[in-house]
């Protein structure tokens, strides 16, 4: 059996725990011929469930277009088991989303709930650095669809990097400083560790995913995510789930307001810490004698997230072609032309 399986996360939340048993038919098929066979008990064992609970999902998993056909004979089971692209279009994904890396013990249903959730939030996150980097060395901040030049972009983002205020995920927290204050690895724009609280400089490029945007791509309320990316999981009384489950480090980025005295005199004068500006809707909040706008969360998790670029890129064409043929269209390849006409 192969010891990791790439795990596309937004799956779960359309076909639930028989897709528990599609990852482990998909690690027993070492060959990726889309049959597997194995141990019902052996399967059970990894699993953590009963083999009549995985009978079961056998059954709602073959309702589901999971599992193409399936047989058992005194507990040896034949999986032939649905393709991922067919799974992605079948849930009408229109891209595939965060894509992790799953080890043989992360199998257990209880456990990828929790590694799908982090990967969707380490996806996010990536997508809100990219995004945040691009918005912020934009020549034209007022048109963002404007007319972009790369190398302008490039130099800039060359001497934000070297100033310490565009900093990457993986940079930002192999160098984030562990005291209150600022260490000398610390980058330029990171001010001081605050516990909760990471704060930044005014100049610093923030980003990060929201946690309501998580829960709308899990399929999920905000409070179950708040759950899931919690600092401390305590164990299931019953089960003893989530014993083993590594735990997410987590900081929320406070950006320096340029000017706030008439804010900070605000936040004193009434002795609160929070405070909302209704002109322009932003949440800010006093640490120490400064005032701050509260940002994202950025999170640090043990889930190894796969770019699965040239996988992106065929399912992509496979899903045009499908809308195409849907839609009355015949694609064709041409020896000459190449050129595909509508059906008459």
């Amino acid at each position: 059996m192969s010891l990791t399986i790439r795990f596309p996360a937004a799956l779960f939340q359309y076909y639930g725990s028989p897709l528990a048993l599609w990852l482990y038919a998909r690690g027993q098929d070492s060959a990726g011929s889309g049959r597997a066979e194995f141990d019902l008990g052996e399967a059970a064992e990894i699993l953590n469930r009963s083999k009549s609970c995985l009978r079961r999902w056998l059954k709602e998993g073959y309702d589901q277009g999971v599992f193409r056909y399936f047989k058992t004979r005194c507990d040896r089971v034949t999986i032939y088991y649905s393709s991922l692209f067919v799974l992605a279009a079948r849930a009408g994904m229109e891209q595939l989303g965060a894509i992790a890396w799953a080890q043989v013990g992360d199998l257990p249903p209880e456990k990828l709930r929790y590694i799908a959730t982090e990967a969707i939030a380490i996806g996010l996150q990536r997508e809100s650095w990219h995004a945040a980097k691009m918005l912020g060395c934009n020549p034209h901040p007022c048109d963002p669809d404007g007319p972009l030049d790369k190398a302008f972009v490039r130099r800039k983002a060359k001497k934000l990097r070297d100033r310490g205020l565009l900093v990457s995920p993986d940079k930002f927290w192999a160098t984030r400083g562990e005291g209150a204050n600022r260490t000398s690895r610390s980058p330029g724009g990171v001010l001081y560790d605050a516990g909760r609280f990471t704060c930044v400089s005014e100049k610093f490029v923030c980003y990060g995913g929201s946690q309501k945007t998580i829960a709308a791509r899990r399929g999920l309320s905000s409070r179950t995510i708040q759950r899931h990316l919690a600092a401390t999981r305590a164990p299931s009384p019953i089960r003893g789930y989530r014993a083993d489950l590594p735990t997410v480090d987590k900081t929320q980025l406070a950006q320096r307001i340029s000017g706030g005295g008439r804010v900070m005199q605000g936040l004193l004068a009434c002795g609160e810490q929070w405070a909302i500006d209704e002109i322009q809707m932003r949440k800010m909040l006093r640490i120490g004698n400064r005032a701050y706008i509260a940002k994202c969360n950025l999170y640090d998790s043990a889930v190894e997230i796969s770019r699965c670029r040239q996988l992106r890129r065929t399912y992509k064409f496979k899903l045009n072609l499908r809308k195409n043929r849907a839609a009355g269209y015949q694609v064709s390849v041409k020896a000459e032309s190449g050129v595909g006409g509508p059906l008459h």
